[in-house]
């Protein structure tokens, strides 16, 4: 880890610009802690103090080359006896619908809809005779 920097401007905003100009960051990369946000003073002259910032600079992510990765493959080849570094996908025959699965599951939805009808038919039907029967007792 390398060791913080430590800037200083008018205010936070311009020690955070002065930061990232001389390290060639951009702002939203950049990580800092403020150490002081700074005073103004007596009608900015006397007593005026400047803001302080700390910031870490980011570690570079290095990203290994085309050669590197290369070797690097021919390495792992070599310890584990593969001569081809790409083996071949396997190529499954396609998928062939189930062209009666899918009617088959309609046609019993169907007949469970048709027997539900049936049964609130038979049920009105009962139920209408039910009554008809009570109420004739009072005719």
């Amino acid at each position: 880890m390398n060791q913080p920097l430590e800037f200083t401007g008018k205010n936070v905003t311009s020690a955070v610009e002065a930061a990232c100009r001389q390290l060639n960051i951009p702002k939203k990369e950049l990580k800092y802690n403020v150490i002081s946000t700074g005073t103004t003073g007596i009608f900015g002259i006397v007593g005026r103090k400047d803001a302080r910032i700390r910031v870490t600079v980011p570690t570079q992510k290095v990203q290994p080359s085309k050669e590197d990765k290369e070797g690097i493959l021919s390495i792992v080849d070599e310890a584990f006896g593969q001569s081809d570094p790409k083996p071949k996908p396997k190529q499954s025959p396609p998928l062939q619908p189930k062209s009666g699965h899918r009617n088959q599951r309609r046609q019993k939805k169907k007949n469970r809809k048709r027997h539900l009808r049936v049964s609130i038919k038979k049920f009105r039907i009962w139920r209408t005779s039910r009554y008809l029967k009570m109420m004739s007792c009072y005719l």
